[in-house]
């Protein structure tokens, strides 16, 4: 038999592998970490957080193979915020440009639930020490992905937290908010490669808030 048709059997195996491992991972590391978007009331919501910085010593093209795995939102990306009127007809107000740099990312997780043994291929690594680095490196993909609703082929939904801080500023550019309404949150990607590699289109991810806090000058009024 011809060397060559042996090959084809064997990349084929490879790519399926290499899928069903992915969605392993995903599966794994949404059941283990929580996801966070917060919109804070001034442009410097952005912190340094430790998982920021977690390097995947074993997979380390983890941020380019799993794209998109980005840390905090660009800041060429496009953030519109509306107000949703909860009546018995919706009535949609807005947008209004949020600034990106207000916007921020998190992961919060607990140490010691993030164990190799529960992994569904601990034989890939070495030690704990070694894994759950890795583990918050594709954890940061799986917040990349739900921020910007890149959603395919994924296990599960992962649940993404919201919460808005709204300053007296930016309120006053919507009609008076009252207690059953709720805002959308849509985040508009130029995408150049950066996030889906070898496409270049709008990426569009929206997120309906209804956990926000309204300051005012004197009280914070929370819905």
């Amino acid at each position: 038999m011809d060397s060559k048709l042996l090959i084809y059997p064997i990349v084929l195996f490879s790519v399926l592998f290499h899928q069903l491992s992915a969605r392993e991972i995903d599966d794994y590391v949404i059941s283990k970490f929580d996801f966070y978007l917060s919109i804070k009331s001034s442009a410097d919501g952005r912190q340094t957080k430790e998982w920021k910085n977690a390097v995947c010593s074993s997979y380390p093209k983890t941020d380019e193979d799993k794209a998109p795995c980005r840390t905090e939102i660009n800041e060429e990306d496009n953030v519109l915020l509306y107000l949703v009127k909860n009546q018995s007809s919706p009535v949609v107000h807005g947008p209004v440009v949020i600034d990106p740099k207000r916007i921020d990312l998190d992961i919060k997780y607990d140490p010691s639930n993030v164990k190799l043994s529960d992994y569904p291929y601990p034989s890939y690594f070495t030690s704990q020490k070694e894994f759950e680095p890795c583990a918050i490196a594709f954890a940061r993909c799986v917040l990349s992905k739900a921020v910007y609703r890149i959603l395919l082929f994924m296990p599960k939904f992962p649940v993404l937290h919201t919460h808005l801080q709204l300053e007296p500023k930016t309120a006053d550019l919507f009609p008076n908010i009252e207690k059953n309404d709720y805002f959308l949150l849509t985040i508009i990607n130029k995408n150049s490669g950066g996030l889906v590699k070898g496409t270049n289109m709008l990426l569009v991810g929206t997120h309906i808030i209804s956990n926000y806090t309204i300051s005012s000058k004197d009280i914070d009024e929370k819905n």
